[in-house]
């Protein structure tokens, strides 16, 4: 086989690898649709695709285990968080845009939801979830349970000084 025969044959087996490795790149960090179970109320939430394998999976384990978890917020365009930014009345507590952890696709706002019979039901009521979500069984069980799935949670009293964020016990960002 001649030199430039197998040059060819080279490049072309190296080109259709970076394609493949470049597609699989593009796959699990483009920005998908959650699931209706996963998402509050009517809302269409969204995250990285590389993220909601493993998001979903820690929703539907915690319902088994009588958790009832929803995402309140995803994935964030760069212009949704200038509006939120602009509206806020307290700016001290709200990432600027470009720098939110939303803006990645990889960070969730996740709140408690009512239950009937260990299943989601949102016609359902549940006092409970007046309090601070701190205070919900949910967030106990993601504290023990969120890193088997590959989150955890941003904003802790112990990291406050270094991010300049107040401890936000909804916030969980995936990092795998």
């Amino acid at each position: 086989m001649s030199k430039l025969k197998i040059i060819l044959i080279s490049s072309a087996v190296i080109m259709y690898f970076v394609f493949w490795y470049s597609l699989g790149i593009y796959m699990a960090n483009r920005i998908v649709t959650i699931s209706e179970r996963a998402s509050f109320l009517n809302t269409t939430q969204m995250i990285k695709a590389r993220a909601r394998g493993p998001l979903e999976n820690m929703i539907m384990d915690a319902e088994k285990e009588g958790m009832c978890l929803v995402v309140h917020s995803g994935y964030r365009s760069k212009e949704r968080q200038q509006r939120i930014y602009n509206e806020a009345e307290d700016k001290s507590i709200v990432a600027v845009p470009g720098t939110s952890e939303h803006e990645t696709g990889l960070a969730v706002d996740l709140g408690g939801c009512p239950m009937i019979d260990g299943v989601r039901n949102d016609e359902g009521e549940r006092l409970e979830l007046k309090k601070p979500f701190e205070e919900l069984p949910e967030y106990q069980w993601l504290l023990n349970n969120a890193q088997k799935y590959g989150f955890e949670q941003s904003y802790t009293e112990g990291n406050s000084k270094r991010t300049g964020f107040p401890a936000e016990p909804w916030h969980w960002r995936y990092i795998r």
